[in-house]
């Protein structure tokens, strides 16, 4: 019977340390098995997050050389000491035998992180009827100041200036100095930017030369110069820039009186790069004083 008794005991034991063991064992692995689910989560999340904060509007330069869209100015600017420059291209076709080219030089300039400094100089080729002229165009310098935004979807407001001077009389509306004031407010939302721009431009008098009718014989084409004064205006301008990929935004704009009474357009285009960028666009005139049919190339570095 002791004996027995010793056989039983002996097995409780050795049943009860191999349960107590066996459990510790199925919780080790259940441990490690919630532990490996958590790390695989993290690591399958934290790539998609990444890729997501990468898809953002593409900042870049407007084709007078200021930041924005493609020619309408945003309320942002270049950071303290970076200088940003770019090269365009623009053809505008006003369907009544006159047509314009123009190749733009633009830069940039940020004094501080909300002060931007900006210039323009363009040639620009004129072409009527198979007559032509070419010749500097109108010079363009600026800066704004940029009051920004905080919060998970910040909104920026933004107030400039502009002086145009005039450039060569036979290519240029004319001859005085222009002086144009504006104020930008820009939001971005999802990686979306939307932006508006109101401004109002003082002329001044101008002495116009171009083309005309000789009134005496033989009736030729000659130049001929005129006084005009031009009209002041105020100009409103929307826009937003949809990144589709972390390195292509695309562009839409509406212009109203960009250039003057009645010169309205509506703008699409795209952007692409980081550094040095890409960028395209065309323009659809809604305006009597407006091209019918615009193109802009150019590069940005």
């Amino acid at each position: 019977m002791k004996l027995t008794r010793s056989v039983v005991v002996a097995a409780l034991a050795l049943g009860l340390c191999f349960g107590a063991a066996q459990a510790q064992t199925t919780h080790k692995k259940s441990t490690a098995k919630k532990h490996t689910t958590k790390m695989a989560v993290r690591e399958t999340s934290a790539p998609v997050r990444h890729r997501m904060a990468e898809k953002e509007y593409l900042v870049g330069q407007t084709m007078n050389g200021n930041t924005g869209l493609l020619t309408q100015e945003t309320a942002q600017s270049l950071p303290k000491s970076k200088f940003r420059g770019g090269l365009n291209l623009e053809y505008a076709s006003f369907g009544n035998g006159f047509s314009q080219f123009q190749i733009r030089g633009g830069v940039g300039y940020g004094i501080t992180k909300d002060l931007e400094v900006y210039g323009t100089l363009p040639f620009v080729s004129d072409s009527y009827t198979g007559a032509s002229a070419s010749g500097i165009g109108s010079i363009q310098v600026g800066g704004k100041y940029i009051i920004a935004g905080k919060g998970s979807t910040p909104v920026n407001f933004g107030l400039g200036a502009d002086i145009g001077f005039a450039g060569d009389t036979k290519v240029t509306p004319y001859s005085g100095v222009n002086i144009g004031l504006k104020g930008m407010v820009t939001a971005k939302t999802a990686g979306i930017l939307l932006n508006g721009t109101l401004g109002f431009v003082i002329t001044g008098s101008s002495n116009i030369t171009g083309l005309g009718v000789n009134p005496n014989p033989p009736y030729n084409l000659i130049n001929v110069t005129y006084s005009y004064n031009p009209p002041d205006y105020v100009y409103l301008s929307g826009g937003v820039g949809v990144p589709f990929t972390p390195t292509l935004t695309g562009i839409a704009e509406l212009n109203i009186n960009p250039y003057g009474t009645d010169s309205s357009n509506i703008l699409a285009g795209i952007r692409a790069g980081q550094k040095t960028q890409l960028q395209a666009g065309l323009t659809i005139g809604i305006g009597s004083a407006a091209a019918d049919i615009g193109l802009l190339a150019g590069v940005v570095f």
